[in-house]
């Protein structure tokens, strides 16, 4: 019995020593790299065993996964996640997304940033798609199982390895130590997609740029006696796309690093597996319950090639037990301090109070609060986090590394419309940190209808609770004289010239993570010049109205639109309040019936309330309302149109302040609408929208084009409804709009443009 015994130990320790060992190598792919977690899914299923790692990209998020011991099914459920599509996508959780930095809107198309040393010497710093998010989520999701590694990847659930590109020598780098988050994200650093990431000093892009299928890393690494290699980016095109080479060309990063793949490089003993997922793109990031079960179904088919070249089974209660004894070492997230990496010491006291000052440890949503209200301004977007335990304080410690820096920012885009509105637009941000942070804005509208200039400044104090001020200056002119539009009938049109003249002062703070309160003190001189009636000679004089005064006023907004026009989702309310002083000065033209220069002066308190919001259903419809008033005891002005050009103006289409209608300008009124949005593919809506709009009482001209109110009276509702097609391009809306509005002068119009319908607020908005 004791040689038996004997016996059977010596054969269950050499089956040990000689069994086989299995690399799983995983390709870059992006969207296509979803797939991968399909075929660790079958694989687990029929106990292959896993004994090493190798990514790329994609590749390397869904094996840095597995490897750190996560379950399938926990990757899953991450891939499955909203989460996860706004980290793709580039967007920040709810929680947050920090409306306080949030800049008006305006009508650029492209922005660049860039950097100007003292020796006038200039770089371009620019990438397509927002890291914030993403960076934070994979150092924080890696950092317990990282320390239990002991940095090393050799020591994590698995073995892996990532693998990146350093350009500058044309050399794959093999990432096999350090922090697992930061490898993994420097593997994915698509050029000009996601900036790069420095580790040992050295810049890292993705991996797929010299070695999309990293089989020769893994028999270098790790010698395996079988590779399964798993492929998910294959040639796009056969031949040439002639038809189609201009609207693909802006993909042409992720052509480039695709198909670098050679099926015999896993060997006779190895298998290679490729999942069918010709139907999909590499950004069809939303398509992932159907990207999991390709690479699910493509392995299955391989199974019975898999078994035969792999004979050793793993024990599915071995694995869980050991995937259990390694996360049970994670310790709680919990942070002793903050370091930084590239900051001055002014700098430095200057974020920190950002996370707030503390001499005790922070909680991971201290830290993740901090950070994303410092990266919620601009200028810090470049910062790269990382979390690294410090064994000596027994503690984890937040990481800022100050990449390369921004101190300008320039905007380029406007307006190309059917009608005479068109514009360019040209925005400049200069941007100074030091103790304190400050940010100037200067943008410029010029076109025949519309001419406006404004520089903004904002000086930050620093501290967990932020306050700005800073001063404003603006210029807008509105030319009403020859708009040619594109009406579907004739029609006659109000005659006006508006300029504007502003300095203000303003002051804001945040109020919780979603609003921002501003008050702001301004004094204005207006010049305006129309005339009584819609049809004007060559030998006509207009008439001339100057505004001079002053305004004082308290804004709370929010928005979480998801686009600046033409918005599909997300909620934004502005609700104002504001005290005017002014006089106003007239000089009558020949068209009016008054003789003599007025003089008179006006004062008046107004409140005004807008909401706009959103309801997806499914991924292809979404509902929304649009809400807005305003009550006011204002006075009116010499004339009819003097008044109407300066009262409150109700705008619900992409047009509507470009126009002046008459019957949705009151002192008070309520208005309500309903939008209705049918993406019929992701990049194309169709929206059809409809309004309703009741003023207290309305303006009207008298015989003398003097002002006559009207009495209240239900019936006097105004509609103006819009259909229309909109094609959502990378740099802004195309798109084609049927317009009515119940208004004489402007019932029906075809409005076709590209580019955002967009001008800076007007001195008395």
């Amino acid at each position: 019995m004791k040689k038996i015994t004997i016996s059977l130990l010596l054969t269950a320790l050499l089956s040990t020593v000689s069994a086989q060992k299995v690399a799983l190598v995983l390709s870059g792919g992006a969207a296509k790299g979803l797939s991968h977690l399909g075929a660790i899914k079958a694989l687990e299923e029929h106990n292959i065993p896993i004994d090493y790692i190798v990514g790329t990209s994609m590749g390397s998020v869904v094996g840095s996964c597995y490897a750190a011991g996560f379950s399938v099914e926990q990757i899953e459920e991450i891939l499955l996640s909203e989460e996860f599509q706004k980290w793709v996508k580039g967007e920040i959780r709810n929680e947050f997304n920090y409306y306080f930095n949030k800049e008006e809107d305006n009508a650029a198309w492209v922005n660049i940033d860039f950097s100007i040393d003292s020796s006038l010497n200039t770089t371009i710093n620019s990438s397509l798609a927002n890291d914030l998010s993403i960076n934070i989520e994979l150092v924080e999701r890696f950092a317990r199982e990282s320390l239990v590694a002991n940095y090393d990847f050799d020591s994590l659930f698995i073995p892996f390895r990532a693998v990146a590109s350093e350009i500058f020598t044309q050399k794959t780098v093999v990432l096999k130590s350090g922090s697992l988050g930061k490898a993994v994200r420097a593997s994915l650093s698509v050029p000009f997609f996601y900036r790069p990431i420095k580790i040992d000093n050295q810049y890292l892009f993705d991996g797929g740029i010299y070695n999309n299928f990293p089989v020769d890393v893994a028999k270098e690494e790790f010698n395996p006696d079988v590779i399964i290699g798993v492929n998910v980016s294959t040639k796009t095109f056969e031949e040439y796309p002639y038809e189609q080479d201009d609207k693909l060309i802006s993909q042409a990063v992720v052509y480039m690093m695709i198909d670098k793949s050679e099926p015999s490089s896993v060997g006779e003993s190895g298998i290679y597996i490729q999942p069918d997922l010709s139907r999909y793109s590499s950004l069809d990031f939303d398509k992932v319950k159907s990207m999991i079960d390709s690479g699910y179904t493509t392995t299955i088919r391989h199974i019975d090639e898999i078994k035969s070249k792999i004979t050793v089974r793993s024990n599915p209660e071995a694995i869980i037990e050991a995937r259990q004894k390694f996360l049970k070492q994670r310790q709680d997230l919990t942070f002793g301090g903050i370091k930084f990496h590239g900051y001055n010491s002014k700098q430095r006291t200057y974020i920190r109070k950002m996370f707030g000052q503390k001499t005790g440890t922070y909680t991971s949503e201290e830290i993740k609060t901090g950070y994303y209200k410092l990266v919620s301004e601009d200028y810090f977007k470049t910062v790269y986090p990382d979390i690294v335990y410090d064994s000596i304080n027994n503690h984890f410690d937040f990481h800022l590394y100050g990449r390369p820096r921004n101190n300008f920012g320039a905007g380029l885009g406007g307006l190309i419309s059917t009608r005479n509105i068109s514009h360019v637009f040209l925005g400049l941000n200069y941007y100074r940190f030091d103790k304190f942070f400050s940010k100037t804005n200067a943008n410029v509208y010029a076109g025949n209808f519309y001419k406006s200039a404004s520089v903004t400044s904002k000086f930050m104090l620093p501290g967990r609770k932020r306050i700005y001020f800073g001063p404003e200056f603006l210029y807008n002119r509105w030319n009403f004289i020859n708009i040619n539009e594109l009406l579907l009938k004739d029609s006659k049109k109000t005659i006006v010239d508006m300029v504007d003249r502003y300095i203000g002062l303003n002051m804001g703070m945040p109020v919780g993570a979603k609003y921002k309160l501003t008050a702001s003190f301004a004094g204005f001189n207006n010049n305006n010049e129309f005339s009584n009636t819609t049809i004007i000679n060559s030998t006509d004089t207009l008439d001339e109205q100057k505004i001079k005064g002053l305004k004082y006023r308290l804004r709370l907004s929010t928005s979480t639109l998801n686009r600046p026009q033409y918005a599909s989702s997300g909620k934004a309310i502005d609700v104002k309040f504001t005290y005017y002083d002014l006089s106003e000065k007239y000089a009558p033209g020949n068209t009016s019936t008054i003789t003599n220069p007025l003089e008179t002066s006006h004062e008046w308190v107004q409140a005004k309330l807008k909401i706009e919001q959103y309801f997806n259903v499914g991924n292809s419809y979404s509902y929304g309302y649009l809400l807005e008033s305003a009550f006011s005891n204002q006075q009116d002005f010499a004339t009819f149109t003097g008044t109407i050009i300066n009262t409150p103006a109700f705008n619900p289409l992409s047009d509507s302040r470009s126009l002046i209608l008459q019957k949705l300008r009151a002192y008070n009124y309520v208005a309500v609408g309903g939008r209705n949005v049918v993406s019929l593919t992701s990049k194309i809506d169709f929206r059809l929208e409809g309004y309703l709009f009741k003023s207290l009482n309305q303006i009207i001209s008298s015989s003398t084009q003097s002002v006559q109110e009207e009495p209240f009276s239900f019936k006097d509702i105004f509609l103006s409804g819009t259909a229309g097609l909109i094609y959502h391009s990378p740099i802004g809306p195309i798109a084609a709009n049927v317009n009515y509005y119940d208004d004489p002068e402007n019932q029906f119009g075809l409005f076709i443009h590209f580019g955002y319908v967009l001008f800076n607020k007007s001195a008395l908005d």
